[in-house]
């Protein structure tokens, strides 16, 4: 498992990270976050439930500015959770 980690003014993507954990843990993506925007020097955003819930259910989750205690010059962060090895499922008309 892999977690994405971009930035966002606008629709425009201004920094992109990629990080592999090495024991992947859902319950950890607070951590791995913090750490990822240690290494591009951002704020790191506060996690609330909504936050876990979407990435439980869509494997991803999006923050704004109001979930940064810091003030942050991009409109939006977004994190996104997949697996490299998972299969891309067959598209039944090609």
């Amino acid at each position: 498992m892999k977690v994405w980690l971009t930035t966002h003014i606008g629709d425009k993507i201004i920094k992109s990270y990629v990080y592999t954990p090495q024991n992947f843990c859902e319950k950890d993506i607070a951590e791995y976050t913090k750490e990822i925007c240690n290494e591009l020097d951002e704020p790191t955003p506060l996690f609330l439930n909504k936050h876990y819930e979407h990435l439980h259910k869509f494997n991803n989750t999006n923050f704004t500015q109001t979930d940064f205690v810091e003030s942050v010059y991009f409109d939006s962060m977004n994190i996104q959770i997949f697996d490299e090895n998972e299969k891309k499922k067959k598209n039944e008309y090609y």
